[in-house]
């Protein structure tokens, strides 16, 4: 449910509620960590640690909750034009 500033918004971007779904079902659907990392311009550098081994670990779960934090800082607006860029 948009409110009146945001269906404004939506109309003079050109952005449905049915864009809306789509954009958010994508989101849903990307399940690698590579494709995330790309998608939102993290640095992969960023997610690597070494463990007490001295071998290096990749941390998907920050990944995941960082990816997560990116999308839902983002409007509605917004969200689609990501999704726009990435179709």
């Amino acid at each position: 449910v948009f409110s009146q500033d945001t269906e404004f918004e939506v109309y003079e971007v050109n952005v449905t509620e049915e864009d809306v779904k789509e954009a958010q079902d994508w989101f849903d659907g990307i399940t690698d960590t590579e494709d995330m990392i790309g998608i939102a311009g993290f640095d992969r550098e960023d997610y690597i640690s070494t463990d007490e081994n001295g071998e290096e670990e990749f941390d998907e779960d920050l990944v995941y909750y960082d990816f997560s934090n990116w999308w839902n800082n983002m409007d509605d607006i917004e969200q689609v034009k990501e999704y726009r860029k990435h179709e």
